[in-house]
């Protein structure tokens, strides 16, 4: 009986796409048909390519794996496929894994087409964050769905930040009902193990704990409640009971995940500085932002001591530029965007002048008719129209900030400006857009992906030119798990390829 030989096999469609790819379209290797040669100890990827191809015992045609010593990346592979002979370069175990995934994009059945292809990332870390609390919805099987799509689609980096969600047994009050269970987290870890995904665990040294100030007897640790009846979110920082509180959750969850070499330190919307009376008399004396700034250098020792790199979240920070240069140079900084969909951009963030989204009055004057989609929308429904002439003259944070807003302020400003000013400073930067955040321009129900999209692609940008360590995509609501894939594979493709 003749052997079935496919229609075509070239497959154009792959992600992330691939760097150098010369195929023919009518040739190909059965691979039916080889054996397998591996010279080398990469045992993750070994595993998954007998799991795509049945090989021979012997006498087939030679696959032979082989270190790819000269390799511009770590994450780096090549292969050249005859149909008498393979040859697969890999720079490590971890770009094995890649190149078998990327194979199985081109398989047809047990056919590969000949040729050659190169490939190596444009980024090093290509990331996705997942508030497990928001995002309720999320079981353990929708985890590790999550994390193994990550896998799939050649991101290395998974941003977790559980708070309630965690099975916490030093302080087993501040799970909720809807905690993972310890053999979830142990999953999640084996999952990203097997994938090449680092976990970097996200615990909130400060803001949005108000999952645990829900107790009546984790009060003690927390700034006063707000004058209009809310209660606080936020740990005091002058209080060592509620640093010793961060630091136990803390330790708890590096246990659970191990292998990794960062701790985040969330640091984020951090708006009850000042509020209780020790703390109050401290700023009074040397301003809410010296406040900010000595805790979270305390909390990144901390991070320091347990073997991690501790990263914070910018906002906060971005609203003080003239203290950036008292914050320890080893932390590194995470800057989230979720507006920015173009460079240049006629919206900004404008923080050091207490600002948010903001546009300037000049394109709002003829109801942004000078602005496309998504662009429109998001002036429509986030920015406030403002003179960024005045804004960036208010004070002495806004006057450091202008010199990085671009030549074509106040019309447009420079994509992501902040990345800008935290490199020149000397710190390491991590871009942060967003699949689902800040969702008030929902169209028809779902979220609008148009902004999403382009602000995962401008970001991306942003990040290549400027060599950034990487990028994280986040992800924040509560809607059905299954909708954070087109933005997990957005990150991917667009941090993989030039």
């Amino acid at each position: 009986m003749n052997k079935k030989t496919p229609f075509t096999v070239v497959n154009t469609h792959i992600l992330p796409e691939v760097r150098e790819c010369d195929l023919e379209q009518e040739k190909y290797a059965d691979m039916a048909d080889f054996s397998l040669e591996i010279h080398g100890e990469f045992p993750k990827g070994s595993t998954l390519l007998k799991k795509l191809f049945a090989f021979r015992e012997k006498e087939g045609y030679p696959f032979i794996v082989e270190k790819w010593e000269d390799a511009p990346s770590e994450e780096g592979y090549c292969w050249e496929i005859t149909e008498e002979k393979v040859i697969l370069k890999v720079a490590s175990d971890r770009a094995f894994l890649h190149a078998c995934r990327t194979l199985k994009q081109f398989r047809n059945g047990s056919f590969i087409p000949c040729g050659k292809v190169e490939d190596y990332p444009q980024i090093s870390m290509r990331g996705f964050h997942t508030n497990l609390a928001s995002c309720r919805q999320f079981e353990g099987d929708e985890v590790r769905s999550l994390l193994e799509k990550a896998g799939k689609f050649i991101l290395n980096t998974f941003l977790m930040e559980y708070n309630e969600r965690f099975p916490f047994e030093s302080h087993p009050a501040i799970s909720s009902c809807n905690a993972f269970t310890r053999e979830d987290v142990c999953s999640f870890e084996k999952i990203c193990e097997e994938n090449a995904i680092e976990i970097i665990p996200l615990v909130q040294c400060l803001g949005h704990n108000a999952h645990i100030n829900r107790l009546p007897e984790y009060g003690k640790y927390f700034e006063p409640d707000h004058p209009d009846g809310r209660k606080s979110a936020q740990l005091c920082p002058l209080n060592e009971e509620s640093f010793t509180l961060f630091t136990t959750l803390a330790k708890e969850i590096m246990e659970a995940h191990p292998n990794g070499k960062y701790l985040h330190l969330g640091g984020d919307e951090a708006r009850s500085m000042g509020m209780c009376p020790k703390c109050a008399d401290f700023v009074q004396k040397y301003g809410a932002g010296q406040l900010f700034v000595d805790y979270i250098n305390k909390c990144a020792a901390f991070a320091r001591s347990c073997g991690r790199i501790p990263i914070i979240w910018d906002d906060m920070l971005s609203r003080h530029p003239e203290l950036i240069d008292k914050l320890d140079k080893d932390i590194v900084i995470m800057v989230w965007d979720y507006w920015t969909t173009s460079d240049p951009s006629p919206i900004t963030v404008f923080r050091p002048a207490e600002r948010g989204i903001v546009i300037d009055k000049s394109m709002a004057e003829d109801g942004f008719a000078k602005l496309e989609q998504p662009e429109k929308l998001i002036a429509e429904t986030f920015a406030r129209a403002e003179d960024f002439e005045a804004l960036a003259a208010s004070n002495e944070g806004s006057c450091l900030f202008r010199k990085y807003l671009g030549e074509k302020f106040p019309a447009y400003c420079t994509a992501f400006p902040f990345v800008d000013l935290y490199k020149e400073k000397g710190f390491t930067v991590i871009g942060a857009p967003t699949t689902l955040g800040n969702t008030v321009d929902d169209i028809y129900g779902l979220p609008n992906f148009m902004r999403f999209r382009k602000n995962i692609f401008a970001y991306a940008q942003k990040c290549k030119k400027y060599f950034l360590t990487g990028m994280i995509t986040t992800s924040w609501y509560d809607f059905a798990p299954e909708i954070l894939e087109t933005g997990l594979i957005c990150t991917a493709n667009d941090l993989w390829t030039e």
